[in-house]
């Protein structure tokens, strides 16, 4: 996949999806793998001013859907150029 894809994917992620609700920013995706930032905010930390569990949880499920999606995507294109051939 070309670079093209991959930013026009980062700006998708960074759009829709769970990422802007939280405040998340995908930084870098490449072929299986995502980087992303979060910004942790006043209302997103739990009494000791940690962040709270649900916040981080829902971080690390955005940045690993957007590195499967890569990986489900050549595994979609592998399998059917396996059934052309």
């Amino acid at each position: 996949m070309d670079l093209h894809f991959y930013e026009k994917l980062i700006d998708y992620r960074n759009r829709q999806g769970m990422a802007p609700q939280i405040g998340a920013q995908m930084t870098k995706i490449t072929e299986g793998h995502a980087w992303a930032e979060l910004t942790v905010q006043p209302n997103q930390q739990n009494l000791i001013g940690s962040v709270h569990g649900g916040i981080l949880m829902t971080f690390a499920d955005v940045v690993a859907a957007a590195a499967a999606c890569i990986l489900a995507l050549d595994f979609m294109r592998f399998s059917q150029s396996r059934i052309a051939t």
